[in-house]
């Protein structure tokens, strides 16, 4: 902007809001002093508040110095408004929404959230008085912070009110913090939004709080409650035990307790929760009598101490959950069940999952009573979080680990544990096979001396999280059970140097209720922990077999004998008296340790000090499970960096291979997150930290590794591709991590030895790696392709640490290599990465120097549009490179010109990604199509077609040959039916799915788009404009395209419900581009081309519909949300309608151009709720009526305009409100202006007599119950405009009717609507036709030829998908003429030809499918008024729908006329009197002049079958109903001999097809059929259907014969009954023949009929004899013995009645 100085003098008249450091807030009243003035802005001082800052200058009125001075008041001093925290100007509007909230609610009378609401408003105000009042320190004002955004979220979840955005779950997300893309990604993330089921590694971990509170149940004596993690896809407990000892009343023990009793429980997965197979166990022990019996067992007192099996119950841990926990602690009832079923208890936790049959709620119990409270993140990160009431630290809880190890395992993380699970085992005792009862005994004893005294290890044994460590366990007793299955998890804790010198020690006791044989110990077993190196005992399932008897004198002589190997001849001896061979022990082994190791490979490497062949150890380690290498991960890199700096010329070749299938190792694993902690072991090892002791040996192998590392990686990718390319696969995939080693070892190297270092040498070698690279990305091989992905994915991570190493000029270079060398056409995961590459070298900044950007933006340029059209996913990661390239460009290039062009070119790009968005969108909506049209084609062909059953009408008349069945067939058809509805629902839902997925990326795209704008200043704007002449059109275009996108956004918003916070902010921003916009603009218009005027017609438009945005209408919205959007925003329509006004008085002269355009956008903001912009509109409105009539009195132009927005009006329904505000208001105004008084007056009743022809539109509603109606009106109105010569409006109005055929799918019609169009527009190049927007329909300003050749081909598209191709070819040959003989334009003669050879070989070869037609008469006087005068006591035939059965046709009239009486019969003449409604309706066939007069129609023979059935059902004006009659009153036996039938044929005053529906019957005639005609008729009709079917069997490849076995057999079948000896019997006889002498010709017509069906029968049965499948052949063999069966009885009569006429007719 240029600033001229300037001393004036204003008054605010309008509020003002800053939106910017920059300007100025300003209310109503305010004095002002203007310093600057700069196109249409001030620079001023408010003197009230003393600010400065920039207004528009249509918000103030400039006032005299005097009046000024009289009002300026002396000003008193500014307190400037204290600046409020984030957090306490989102509580101030959190309590204005909830307040209006609180208003909806009580209007609804929604009590219940009307409390809530209540109570949170008060609690929320109380936490704001506690913040502002408060001094605490630092870190718990953060903590209270969380608390109240914790609270607000909690209550909008559970008023179901939309998700407020946050930046890192505390501050609410703003366009000021956020921009507009990051508020977009907020938004998108809080809602629920389908995303893609990609399965990841990389999860959360949660952390859970457990707080038991009691149990409610009643018991006898006291218990223990044990909860558990259990994963039910694994059948596994995953986490240990936590124990809580309670009374019989459910409490605690210790009472004091109650209410403390909480854990956390470690270490829970995103992936658990989402697999849904997650659940909390609670197992509830009780201690009682041993036997079941209570009663009995009362005298046995002292044996009360048996843990005893009560009862279980789950709770189910899902996201939902854990979600909820995470704003508050949840409370929970576990319910709790026990089984019919005895010694089911270990497994009864899963019985209850599945829904077991036997599972039994316990009697009288609540349940199990506890809270949860979850946590996202590591645990060790929430040491100073403060939990619950009673504010107990997060860090002092007691811990339940999980029994295995997370994804990521941190160096940090230490531990040792070793658990036991206790299965089952199978014990005789004593080989007595009778049950007894059992109880088991574990401690953990030290190898000894086996002569010496034992005694158990203290605190080894624990059974819970929180249990204390004892010496011995004991698992509770199985009652008369043999095979005992305990299914409990112990944890063997016990120091590292322990574990060789241990074992477990495990007996094996009887137990009885007798004092004396109480508790009997009769067996015992050992198990060692480790073998002789230190290796833990193996993972997984164990049996013992050695079951050793229990000998007291044994044991106490020798505790330990069974430790000891006996001498070889004892040995035996001893096995044979003391094993049990048959008795078992089962258990589970599960070692969690950083420390011990299962794996003698990783023992081995760890240890490889004590081995003397490294090769083998380094070869052999590998095959290992990755879980076991990520525990010991640092220790390993560090043998291998150690090995590799003391032995590197020996052993480097080893090493390295090691190294990268180590790599491959952790990164195909699907269940370990191994990039922390490779990223930690390289940040502690390899930091400037570790340097300061120069000292320390692995710092110095470290530094050491790089050339070799080099050396090696350059052997392995500079292998013979041809020959062997499964080599570069492994060091491709390890390519990140090894060029880390590297680059980290060279600058420790760097650190450690600055004088020794060669970086030339370095960079030489670099080079030739990349080189490398570059020549495996050329290579073109399939099996290549996955590590040429990962590669380019690596290169990522390694060219932003490239930057300290390679210079400005070098980098870009390395950069441009390897981009080329991925070949365009690649695979698509390829592609993904070689774009994430192209954003990378972005952010590292490439793009900002001036040498490489002039060789990178063209190469930018060229990618990105390549690949945005090769699918959603490149398009998706192009988005994001431009994305990243935009905010660098604005960041730093200051808005230079050398990056204008290149600016130009990508913003194009974001029409391009929309554009092939929509593309892929259609691409897959047609796929869907196509597949639903082929299988829709399949289940018809299954069915049989409908439409080749015959249909004559009603009566006798269709039994004659053809078979019955019909109410088979009708109960097919529903069927049939059912299924095409459901079909066709899958089928809509998978089109929503598209759909859901291409308003995903729009969003994405647009939110780029506004993120540009809201950050590009006026400057840039306008060096984009000032460029040059070249690139000042392609701005116009560009400027073109965002007007019409901002109009698209505002009309239609893309997104959800609860984002309107986003919608506003993009209509803040939409407001400053238009303002900007307008800067440029202004001095356009000095061509006046096409492009220049289509451009202010956008901008124009995208104001007004600005302004009527329904978000902006602050009149309809509550008192306090319209507070909160002044507050931020301010009043936009205003702003916008003054940036309007002002743009229309720039225009001066060039006014003219925009008369019909502005029209409706002026006119239309007079529904707008705010009544200065109503007042502004119409001041608008009528400067453009005045502008016309200066050239044009007629005002045609604004007559038309004025028309349209009168019928959209009437259209949303407010023509009413409309008309009471601009006709009274635009009379005065004509009344006023005497220079226009009288074409005032002659406009306004033109507009009258026009609105009430448009109003009769809006009395029928658009569906297709109420299309005739609606067309009919349409019709009248064209022809009116037509005659009044308004040609402009008679356009509009057939391009309205065309619409209406195209919403109901009846393109045919619309074919024919757009004819007389088409007929209006001359060949002549030299008519200029003024451009035309009707919906859809959009035409630029065009010759008249060239608008004449794009109406030919929407009618041309419209024949074609209405399969009229015949209609389409005669179009084509107007064209084809033209472009041959006149214009020479081969190019597009050889695209009509094209689409003229698919008409052609679609009418050749494509069965078509007509219509229905029926006949319906209105009558009586329910049809004597205004609205259905057009149908009273008039016939019409209607043109159904295709395969439309009458049935539903009558339900269409039934709906819209529910009162009305319908049936088939003639209304009698009280009905005809009657104020009632009757409806008459019957089906009618086509016919013709020829049909009616009895003559025969001329129709080519040569054409085939098709053709001929579209000769028939086209032209049509004549149809005709059948009705059979019999006019004797006696009935015959045989029903032929007095079967008439009364043909009546209805002659309409149109012909079919037509643009409409419904034809007028002018004309009725009755044709009486005698019986032998009426025969004759019905077997020549049988006769063509025939030779039709047979003839389609015969030219297609037809598969399903069921169609064509149902039409032989119709007519053979109904012959045996009897059909064709009836009409022997009726007209062949002598008594007939001698009686009707005149019927002699029709009876040798009636004979030869039947004699052809013979013949058609034969070559039928020949024809289907080739083409019934297997199964079919017993029917077909059925078909043929019927024929013969007729021929034999029919052939001979048929001679000789022959013979017998032919006599008579020679005498």
């Amino acid at each position: 902007m240029t600033w001229v100085a300037q001393d004036l003098t204003c008054v605010a008249y309008y509020p003002f809001y800053a939106r910017s450091i920059y300007e100025l807030t300003f209310k109503p009243g305010d004095n002002i002093l203007v310093k600057e003035t700069s196109e249409g802005w001030y620079r001023g001082k408010n003197i009230r508040t003393r600010r400065v800052g920039i207004f528009p200058q249509d918000f103030v009125r400039e006032v005299a110095k005097e009046e000024f001075e009289k009002t300026n008041h002396k000003t008193l001093d500014f307190n400037p408004i204290m600046e409020i925290s984030p957090i306490q100007n989102e509580i101030i509007e959190t309590l204005r929404y909830w307040r209006l909230q609180l208003s909806l609610e009580f209007k609804k009378k929604n009590w219940k959230n009307f409390a809530v609401l209540l109570n949170a408003l008060r609690e929320l105000f109380q936490l704001r008085k506690n913040l502002l009042l408060t001094n605490n320190t630092i870190k718990s004002n953060k903590s209270n912070i969380k608390n109240i955004v914790s609270f607000i979220n909690a209550k909008h979840q559970e008023l179901d009110l939309p998700k407020i955005p946050r930046i890192e779950k505390v501050f609410k997300a703003t366009l000021q913090n956020s921009g507009f893309y990051g508020l977009y990604q907020q938004y998108s993330s809080t809602t629920d939004v389908k995303k893609k089921k990609v399965e990841t590694t990389k999860s959360f971990v949660f952390q859970l709080m457990l707080d038991f509170q009691c149990v409610i149940v009643r018991m006898v004596g006291d218990a223990k409650v044990v909860f558990k993690l259990y994963d039910h896809s694994s059948k596994k407990f995953v986490s240990e035990s936590y124990v809580v000892e309670i009374t019989q009343f459910g409490l605690h023990k210790n009472i004091e307790l109650h209410g403390k009793l909480r854990t956390i429980l470690k270490d829970i997965t995103e992936k658990e929760l989402k697999s849904g197979q997650l659940y909390l166990v609670c197992h509830i022990q009780r201690w009682g009598y041993l036997l079941l019996d209570e009663k009995i067992m009362k005298k046995y007192k002292k044996h009360r101490d048996y843990r005893r099996p009560f009862a279980v119950g789950i709770l189910k841990l899902t996201p939902e959950l854990f979600d909820s926990c995470e704003l508050e602690t949840v409370e929970k009832t576990i319910d709790i069940f026990k089984s019919s079923e005895k010694f089911v208890y270990y497994k009864l936790h899963e019985m209850i999952i599945d829904k077991d049959s036997t599972i039994i709620p316990v009697e009288n119990a609540v349940g199990v009573q506890i809270k949860l409270r979850s946590f996202k993140g590591e645990i060790e990160n929430f040491g100073e979080t403060i939990i619950g009431e009673d504010e107990v630290k997060l860090s002092e809880l007691g811990i339940t680990k999980k029994m295995n190890f997370p994804g990521v395992i941190y160096p940090a993380d230490r531990r040792n544990d070793l658990y036991l699970e206790i299965v089952g085992g199978n014990f005789l005792q004593d080989r007595k096979r009778s049950p007894k009862n059992m109880k088991i005994r574990i401690s953990v004893r030290p190898n000894k001396n086996w002569r010496g005294n034992i005694d158990n290890i203290q605190e080894s044994i624990s059974f819970g999280s929180n249990c204390e460590k004892t010496s011995m366990y004991e698992s509770y007793v199985y009652y008369h059970k043999n095979d005992p299955l305990f299914k409990e998890h112990i944890l063997i804790n016990i120091p590292i140097e322990k574990y060789l010198d241990c074992h477990l020690y495990i007996e094996f006791i009887h137990s009885t209720t007798f004092e004396k044989k109480s508790n009997k110990l009769f067996a015992f077993t050992f198990i060692k922990l480790t073998d002789s190196d230190g290796i833990v005992l193996n993972q997984g399932k164990h049996v013992v077999t050695d079951i050793y008897k229990f000998i007291p004198k044994l044991a106490q002589a020798t505790p330990l004998w069974y430790l000891t190997e006996p001498p070889p001849k004892q040995k035996s001896k001893i096995k044979s008296r003391l094993s049990l061979r048959k008795e078992t022990f089962t258990f589970n082994l599960n070692l969690c340790s950083t420390t011990l190791t299962q794996i003698k490979e990783i023992y081995q490497l760890i240890n490889y000090t004590k081995y003397q062949n490294l090769e083998q150890i380094f070869n052999k380690w590998t095959y290992v499970a990755p879980i076991e290498v990520m525990k010991f991960l640092p220790r390993i890199l560090d043998v291998h960096f150690i090995v590799l700096g003391q032995k590197g010329e020996q052993m480097s070749a080893i090493v390295c291979k090691s190294l990268i299938l180590l790599i491959r190792l952790i990164v195909n694993a699907h269940d370990t997150d191994y990039r922390p902690v490779l990223d930690h072991y390289i940040q502690t090892k390899f930091s400037s930290e570790s340097t300061q002791n120069k000292e320390n040996e692995l710092t110095i192998y470290l530094s050491k590794i790089y050339p070799f590392l080099i050396a090696e990686l350059a052997t392995l990718l500079g292998t013979d591709l041809e020959k062997s390319f499964r080599k570069v696969i492994d060091p491709l995939r390890a390519l990140d991590f090894l060029f880390k080693f590297i680059l980290k070892s060279w600058s420790l190297h760097v650190e450690l030895q600055p004088r020794t270092i060669d970086s030339t040498k370095f960079k030489k070698d670099l080079l030739s790696l990349f080189d490398q690279i570059i020549h495996i990305l050329k290579f073109n091989k399939q099996q290549l392709l996955g590590a040429q992905a990962t590669a380019l994915k690596h290169l990522n991570t390694i060219f932003v640490q490239l930057r300290g190493i390679f210079d400005d000029e070098e980098l870009p270079k390395l950069a441009f290599d390897l981009i080329d060398s991925v070949q365009l056409g690649k695979k698509t995961d390829l592609n993904c990465h070689k774009l994430r590459l192209l954003t990378t070298l972005v952010e590292t900044g490439v793009l900002d120097m001036h040498s490489t950007r002039n060789r990178l933006v063209p190469l930018y340029n060229k990618l990105t549009k390549y690949h945005m059209k090769n699918g959603p996913k490149e398009l998706s990661k192009c988005l994001l490179l431009l994305r990243t390239i935009f905010q660098r460009k604005l960041k730093t290039s200051q808005a230079q010109y050398h990056y204008i062009n290149s600016f130009l070119q990508m913003l194009n790009l974001i029409f391009d990604a929309m554009d092939y968005n929509k593309q892929f969108l259609k691409d897959s909506e047609k796929k869907i199509k196509d597949q639903h049209a082929i299988e829709k084609q399949k289940m018809l062909e299954k069915e049989g077609n409908p439409n080749q059953q015959s249909n004559t009408g009603e009566g006798g008349n269709s039994n004659t040959t053809g078979g019955g069945g019909s109410s088979n067939k009708k109960n097919q058809i529903d069927d049939f039916g059912l299924q095409l509805i459901e079909f066709e629902k899958e089928t809509q839902n998978k089109i929503r799915e598209i759909n859901e997925k291409y308003l995903r990326v729009k969003r994405k795209i647009i939110s780029i788009a506004m993120q540009i704008f809201s950050v590009l200043t006026p400057n840039q704007f306008r060096i984009l404009w000032e460029k040059d002449k070249q690139i000042k059109g392609g701005v116009i275009l560009l400027l073109v395209n965002f007007n019409q996108l901002f109009i698209s956004l505002i009309e239609e918003p893309i997104y959800s419900i609860g984002w309107e916070n986003l919608l506003l902010a993009q209509l803040f921003i939409i407001l400053k581009t238009l303002r900007m916009f307008y800067f440029l603009m202004r001095n356009i218009l000095v061509n006046k081309d096409y492009a220049e005027l289509y451009l202010w017609s956008s901008f124009f438009k995208s104001l007004s519909r600005f302004i009527l945005c329904k978000n902006l209408q602050l009149e309809y919205m509550e008192k306090l949300e319209i507070q909160s959007i002044i507050e931020k925003y301010g009043d936009m329509r205003i702003e916008a309608i003054n940036l309007l006004r002002q743009s229309w008085n720039s225009l001066q002269k060039h006014q003219l151009s925009f008369i019909q355009d502005n029209t409706k956008n002026f006119l239309s903001l007079i529904l707008s709720p705010n009544e200065r912009i109503k007042n502004i509109a119409m001041d608008l409105y009528y400067s453009v009526i005045k502008v016309e009539s200066k050239h044009n009195p007629s005002l045609k132009l604004v007559e038309q305009g004025t028309i349209d927005v009168l019928a959209e009006t009437i259209k949303l329904d407010r023509n009413e409100q409309f008309n009471k505000i601009f006709f009274p208001e635009i009379k005065l105004r004509f009344e006023k202006d005497i220079s226009l008084k009288k074409q005032g007056k002659q406009f306004l009743e033109q507009l009258n007599l026009l609105n009430v022809q448009i109003h009769k539109l809006k009395e029928y509603p658009e569906n297709h119950l109420y299309e005739e109606e609606r067309t009919h009106i349409v019709l009248e109105l064209l022809d009116y405009l037509k005659r009044t010569e308004r040609i402009g409006m008679w356009s509009k109005y057939i391009h309205v009717l065309l619409s209406l055929h195209h919403k109901l799918t009846n393109y045919i019609s619309g074919g024919m609507t757009l004819l007389p169009l088409i007929d209006s527009f001359k060949w002549d190049d030299n008519m200029i036709i003024e451009k035309m927007d009707e919906g859809k329909f959009l035409y630029p300003q065009e010759g008249s030829d060239q608008r004449k050749e794009r109406l030919m081909f929407l009618a041309i598209d419209d024949f074609m998908k209405g399969k009229d191709w015949e209609r389409a070819i005669l179009l084509i040959h107007d064209l084809r003429d033209r472009y041959e003989r006149k214009t020479l334009e081969y190019e597009k003669l050889g695209r009509v030809l094209k689409t003229e050879s698919e008409c052609w070989n679609n009418i050749s070869k494509t069965e078509r499918f007509y219509p229905s037609y029926y006949r319906v008469g209105y009558y009586g006087k329910g049809f004597d008024n205004e609205k259905y005068s057009a149908l009273f006591n008039n016939e019409f035939i209607y043109r159904g729908a295709i395969l439309e059965q009458l049935t539903v046709f009558i339900e269409k009239l039934k709906k819209k006329f529910p009162s009305a009486k319908i049936g088939p019969q003639d209304p009698t003449e009280k009905e005809f009197n009657s104020q009632e409604m009757y409806i008459q309706v019957s089906n009618v066939q086509p016919s013709s002049e020829e049909d009616k007069d009895n003559r025969k129609r001329d129709i080519n023979p040569l054409l085939n079958s098709f053709s001929k059935k579209y000769i028939q059902m086209n032209n049509l004006y004549v149809f005709v109903h059948s009705k059979p009659f019999r006019k004797s009153k006696i009935k015959s036996k045989n029903e032929f001999k007095d079967l008439w039938l009364r043909n009546t044929y209805f002659i309409t005053d149109g012909s079919f097809p037509s643009n409409t529906r419904r034809l007028r019957v002018k004309d009725r005639v009755d044709v009486e059929l005698s019986p032998i005609q009426n025969a004759v008729s019905s077997v020549e009709e049988k006769n063509k259907d025939l030779i039709l079917i047979i003839k389609k069997y015969q030219s297609s490849e037809e598969k399903n014969t069921n169609p064509f076995s149902m039409a032989l057999n119709g007519v053979i079948d109904a012959a045996v009954n009897g059909g064709v000896f009836r009409y022997i019997d009726a007209f062949f006889g002598e008594e007939y023949i001698k009686n009707n002498t005149n019927d002699k010709d029709l009876v040798v017509q009636l004979k030869k009929g039947l004699q052809n069906q013979l013949n058609i029968l034969d070559d039928g049965i020949y024809l289907h004899n080739k083409l019934c499948p297997t199964d079919f052949r017993p029917f077909h063999d059925k078909m043929v013995l019927q024929l013969k069966e007729i021929k034999k009885v029919l052939e001979p009569e048929l001679i000789e009645l022959l013979q017998s006429i032919e006599q008579d007719d020679y005498n």
